[in-house]
């Protein structure tokens, strides 16, 4: 699915500046993971990007028109979202994804190692 979209409209250019000031960060115990979440997402080439979109936001790997401040959820406009998973284990640490309403579930790690 990806390639073909890909083929029909060419890669999105993500602004990964607009994305984060467009965030509801709710994983405020951890601020070193997410602050090594955005360095990761920058480092990302636009291919990664528009797969991290298609993964956590939208099924489609498209940017809105007017920015990530118009992202539409299930219901209405609703922010990208950074979420603590408490429930780690379920997912042998990885983390997971709603894109009904634009969340990324980070799980508790005890250490960072990068």
């Amino acid at each position: 699915m990806f390639k073909l979209e890909l083929l029909i409209s060419s890669l999105p250019n993500v602004d990964i500046k607009d994305l984060k000031a467009n965030t509801d960060n709710e994983y405020h115990i951890n601020i070193l993971l997410c602050l090594y979440f955005w360095r990761a997402l920058r480092g990302f080439d636009q291919a990664n990007r528009a797969k991290f979109l298609q993964f956590v936001i939208i099924y489609i790997s498209k940017v809105p028109l007017q920015g990530f401040a118009t992202l539409e959820g299930l219901n209405s406009v609703q922010k990208f979202k950074i979420h603590r998973e408490d429930r780690s284990t379920d997912n042998y640490g990885l983390p997971s994804a709603h894109t009904c309403f634009n969340q990324l579930d980070l799980p508790v790690y005890e250490t960072l190692f990068f």
